[in-house]
């Protein structure tokens, strides 16, 4: 199954959309900040993003209101996915091949984090699935430039979670350039993971590459492995029973800026 995943789209999202449905895909995970202009037309802005409404899961960034007409309209209209909480909600998708690899979604608004109900999902339905992943706006890990790590104070409750369920994969935007860590566990707590063995910890990944203009990085965290501020794109997940490869995709281009993977058993 292939996923696509960014954030703070701004007022044009159509290269963005665009370079995810060519490159096939199915699902796509909103990071939060879907367009920052007040009085944007929203029939404009949805017709730019025509070829992924039926593929929409998201998260609300702090630019977004769960009734504005962007918000809701994109979301609302998605065929089957009808939710009453646009705060905190899970989803589980498996690829329509066999074997029925389970792929469990945890999205959360950092702005109004409910981690009781992370909890209960982690440690209760999310227990079938192969693969977890987490996915909201605003980061717990960044490097410095833009916007701080863990604004809203969640990370010292919301890392040991991600550790104890095995959360493969933290999904996050708010930072408007590409960053993703190494796998990290809790450690010290703070700003100072630990670095684990691959498959043996989570990947936390920003992805706020939707369109807005970028935020430079002043430096790179030391648990951070890759990052650049110099591309629009989305990350491209392609997920599969025993493994998941992540690609970051920038617009235009056929080659990928990054690519990492995580194997399992």
């Amino acid at each position: 199954m292939i996923f696509g995943a960014a954030g703070d789209w701004g007022p044009d999202p159509s290269a963005t959309a665009n370079s995810a449905c060519a490159n096939g895909v199915e699902l796509f995970l909103g990071l939060g900040d879907y367009s920052y202009e007040s009085g944007t037309d929203d029939k404009v802005w949805f017709a730019k993003l025509a070829c992924l409404q039926d593929k929409f899961y998201g998260a609300l960034g702090n630019h977004d209101d769960a009734d504005s007409a962007i918000y809701s309209n994109l979301f609302w209209s998605t065929a089957g996915r009808h939710f009453t909480n646009w705060n905190y909600y899970s989803v589980v998708e498996l690829p329509v091949s066999p074997p029925r690899t389970f792929i469990w979604l945890i999205a959360l608004n950092t702005d109004a984090p409910d981690l009781d109900f992370l909890e209960h999902i982690l440690a209760g339905d999310s227990a079938i699935a192969k693969w977890k992943i987490v996915f909201f706006h605003k980061p717990l890990y960044t490097s410095p430039g833009g916007h701080a790590p863990d604004e809203m104070g969640i990370r010292d409750k919301a890392v040991p979670l991600f550790d104890k369920y095995h959360v493969d994969l933290v999904l996050q935007g708010h930072n408007h350039n590409y960053q993703r860590s190494y796998p990290l566990n809790y450690g010290k707590g703070g700003d100072e993971p630990s670095i684990v063995d691959s498959g043996k910890g989570t990947i936390y990944v920003v992805a706020g590459t939707g369109g807005e203009s970028h935020y430079p990085s002043t430096s790179q965290a030391p648990y951070i492995k890759r990052q650049f501020s110099d591309a629009f794109g989305f990350l491209k997940l392609s997920i599969s029973e025993n493994m998941l490869l992540g690609e970051f995709i920038a617009n235009g281009q056929t080659t990928s800026r990054d690519i990492f993977g995580i194997q399992k058993v």
